[in-house]
């Protein structure tokens, strides 16, 4: 069999190990694996000690790969390097984040590309397309919460603070009849359906939830990350705030960040859930759905987006053009591909009356 290389670049990260083990079982796939500090790894992987901010050394690593995943971070440092070595070794490119600068960037690039990837965005796209195609006719509201308790890493870190100050998303907004409107801060603890525990939630409007909303033709929704105290939310927005003033604070700010989350995992069980609640018709008749994606953290499921996507533009040679994942993958190969790995504890969906919150547990899938 030809095997075919793919460049995973950030191969020993929370992200990029999981992806790592999911592309190893792939029998068509060799994978050149690339980490900024040597490790030693399988027999069947090419290692590589790889600095992305090395313009020689990326463009060595990617020499001779058909596609390059990225799950190095912070992405909001690593920028648009790795996608154009990618690009001038000839590689498609996959980023398990990634950012609309990123995409405007690879617009009219030779070889394709998909970003965004992974858990946000991404399967907070593809499960609520894959809800609304098996299930409605037409679709009137999305709702979806998204987060938990789980280990916080440095490159994880960043990315929330930097994703904030560089404007990925508005906090305290949802879409409401064809624009963005604000919505009050929510300070109190809640129960959520498929959530252990009472949660806090912020309301966080995203490009990837207005095209949703677009996509689907709903005329009301909203995304809220979730936390499982209201301390992690509050730090981070006192730490943008600093940053926004003194930039050089970054380390501190993700020590702080990092040990604040580890410190919420002292003698408790990590867990991430993704709930999305879809209302709607069906035959005419008034439809309402919950589905919760259970996991232990949020890695796992990026992992299992991203090689999704790095196996479409690696298997298909149609693809052309940049795209989010979020848009562009087909959603029953991605939910199939996640319940199929271990980092998915259970997918479950409820269906709920239409006009109460009386549900029928319908089984997990």
């Amino acid at each position: 069999m030809n095997r075919r290389l793919v460049g995973l670049v950030g191969a020993g990260g929370a992200v990029g190990s999981a992806a790592l083990a999911q592309l190893r079982r792939q029998a068509d796939v060799h994978v050149r694996a690339g980490q900024r500090r040597a490790q030693r790894w399988p027999d069947d992987v090419e290692g590589w000690v790889l600095d992305v901010f090395d313009p020689q050394a990326l463009a060595a690593f990617c020499s001779g790969c058909q596609v390059v995943l990225n799950c190095a971070g912070p992405s909001w440092q690593v920028g648009d390097r790795v996608a154009q070595a990618a690009q001038a070794a000839g590689a498609a490119y996959v980023d398990a984040f990634g950012n609309a600068a990123l995409l405007t960037a690879l617009q009219g690039a030779r070889q394709p590309s998909i970003i965004g990837a992974g858990v946000f965005p991404g399967l907070t796209a593809l499960l609520p397309r894959w809800m609304a195609n098996r299930g409605f006719d037409r679709v009137s509201s999305l709702h979806i919460h998204a987060g938990g308790r789980e280990y916080c890493s440095q490159a994880g870190g960043a990315d929330v603070l930097l994703s904030a100050l560089g404007g990925f998303g508005t906090p305290n907004a949802q879409w409401v009849e064809g624009r963005m409107q604000t919505s009050p801060f929510e300070q109190q603890a809640q129960r959520l359906a498929g959530f252990p525990e009472a949660v806090f939630c912020s309301a966080y409007f995203t490009d990837e939830l207005q095209r949703l909303a677009r996509t689907l033709g709903v005329p009301r929704a909203s995304f809220h990350n979730v936390f499982d105290q209201a301390q992690i939310p509050a730090l981070i927005a006192a730490s943008c705030q600093r940053l926004s003033q003194d930039p050089s604070a970054l380390p501190a700010a993700v020590a702080q960040l990092v040990h604040a989350a580890e410190l919420q995992l002292l003698g408790r069980r990590p867990y991430y859930r993704l709930s999305v609640e879809l209302s709607g018709w069906r035959g005419g008749q008034a439809v309402r759905q919950r589905a919760v994606l259970s996991s232990q953290d949020s890695y796992g499921l990026s992992a299992s987006v991203a090689v999704c996507a790095t196996l479409q533009l690696l298997r298909d040679p149609s693809w052309r053009g940049a795209h989010w994942a979020g848009d562009c993958l087909m959603p029953d190969d991605v939910i199939t591909a996640v319940q199929a790995d271990a980092a998915c504890q259970a997918l479950s969906i409820v269906n709920l009356a239409a006009q109460t919150t009386t549900a029928e547990e319908e089984g997990v899938l």
